[in-house]
């Protein structure tokens, strides 16, 4: 295994996502993302996988704003009309 893609795992793993949800956001399948793993790092894939990380960071981070802005305000219609019409009756 090579030290560069070693890295790339470990990078994943402890930011809590998985390779297979990294290679969705690559738009590659999960056995290809696997393979390439295998292979030493170039320049070209290393920009491709940071940039899926970022992009699950950038998803991650707007999911927890919303989390928070409804917890500040649960009044606010983040969860959608019906969740508040089947809540309200209780």
């Amino acid at each position: 295994m090579y030290t560069a893609n070693h890295k790339i795992k470990s990078l994943i793993k402890s930011l809590g996502f998985n390779q297979a949800k990294v290679a969705k956001e690559m738009g590659i399948s999960y056995s290809y993302f696997t393979k390439l793993l295998q292979l030493p790092l170039s320049p070209q894939w290393a920009k491709k996988v940071d940039t899926a990380i970022r992009r699950l960071l950038r998803k991650r981070k707007a999911q927890q704003e919303e989390v928070v802005q409804w917890f500040d305000n649960p009044e606010s219609g983040l969860l959608g009309e019906d969740w508040y019409k089947e809540h309200a009756k209780k």
